[in-house]
């Protein structure tokens, strides 16, 4: 599985958040958004209901 990582504007949220389960090509598509969380030591990864993240990917 490939995981694109993103980070939004501070008033959006300080929490790096974790793109998965990726939809369309590798190239582009539309994402679920899941903030990941340490707690105690423990990761939690927290979906966030209705936000979506569009992405496109060029190659270098």
């Amino acid at each position: 599985m490939v995981s694109f990582y993103a980070q939004f504007s501070e008033e959006v949220t300080s929490h790096k958040i974790k793109i998965l389960n990726v939809r369309g090509s590798h190239m582009h598509g539309v994402a679920e958004v899941f903030k990941i969380q340490e707690v105690m030591g423990n990761r939690q990864a927290e979906r966030i209901p209705g936000l979506f993240f569009a992405f496109t990917s060029k190659k270098q």
